[in-house]
């Protein structure tokens, strides 16, 4: 009987790490990446500086996951989509904020498909959360300085897919960035 249980178990948790986890396919140009795809494979990935950032999708034992990829409704009609990541192990997390379209409800999500929007500092901005420079005393003017692009390629049933990438050159010192080749796919619950 003990040893029935003990199959039951492995099968369970086996069953709830897999039913969320992430699922990293290498892209074939460069296979430190994960390849594009619109399956909700839970994963993101881009070059930051030339360093590698990946997404943390985190799945619990319990069941369930903390995707990487969260869209956040904000007072004034505008989305915040964050995409949390790190590089070389240091948290980083790019929140960017689309304000040239109108986002009411999450029901609303369904208009990002095939949607670009460009990142000019202004009306729709990217801010880089770096926990490496989390100790820096100077003011930041976060957004401000970015130019780039975030496009939804796909979203279908949930699952929202897309590339992004942008540069930011902040003379007020809250750090340069260069971001490219970045891709998302992720399957989100309601």
């Amino acid at each position: 009987m003990n040893k029935f249980i003990s199959y039951v178990i492995i099968l369970l948790t086996s069953f709830l790490l897999n039913a969320c986890s992430a699922l990293w396919i290498p892209d074939p140009v460069d296979p430190r990446l994960p390849k594009f795809t619109e399956t909700g494979n839970n994963v993101a990935g881009a070059l930051v500086n030339e360093k590698i950032w990946e997404a943390r999708t985190a799945c619990f034992l319990v069941g369930g996951c903390n995707n990487a990829m969260k869209f956040l409704l904000n007072a004034d009609s505008s989305l915040t989509v964050s995409l949390e990541g790190s590089v070389d192990g240091i948290d980083m997390t790019f929140n960017f904020t689309i304000k040239s379209q109108s986002f009411l409800t999450y029901s609303d999500l369904r208009l990002l498909n095939g949607k670009k929007f460009t990142i000019d500092g202004k009306v729709n901005t990217v801010v880089v959360d770096d926990l490496s420079r989390s100790n820096t005393p100077i003011p930041c003017t976060p957004g401000v300085y970015a130019q780039g692009q975030l496009y939804f390629v796909g979203v279908k049933q949930y699952v929202y897919s897309g590339t992004f990438g942008f540069k930011i050159d902040d003379p007020s010192g809250c750090g340069n960035y260069e971001v490219s080749y970045g891709r998302f796919d992720f399957g989100l619950n309601q």
